[in-house]
C-alpha cells in the first residue's frame, strides 16, 4: 500500500546516504557530537557557553564536509 511505499522510499534514501559517507567521517562527527555534548552538559550549569563555542565550530565544518561528500543540487545549506 501506499504507506509501505513512503516507508521503502525514505529507508532507501536514508541508506543511500548513509552510504556516501566515508567510514572515518562518520567516526570523527560521532566523536565531536559526543565531546561536544558533554561540553555542553558541564558548561550549562556554570553559564560558560563560551566553552562550547569550538565544538559547535568543528560541528558546523563537519556539517560543510558532509554536504561535500553527499552531494548537493544547488546550495550546500539546503
Amino acid at each position: 500500500d501506499e504507506d509501505d511505499r513512503v516507508n521503502v522510499r525514505e529507508t532507501k534514501r536514508v541508506i543511500d546516504r548513509q552510504q556516501k559517507l566515508s567510514s572515518q567521517f562518520v567516526a570523527e562527527k560521532s566523536r565531536t557530537e559526543a565531546l561536544s555534548y558533554m561540553a555542553w552538559a558541564e558548561a550549562k550549569p556554570k553559564g560558560d557557553f563560551l566553552a562550547v563555542v569550538p565544538y559547535l565550530k568543528r560541528i558546523v565544518e563537519l556539517a560543510r564536509e558532509e554536504a561535500n561528500q553527499v552531494g548537493y543540487a544547488g546550495h550546500p545549506y539546503d
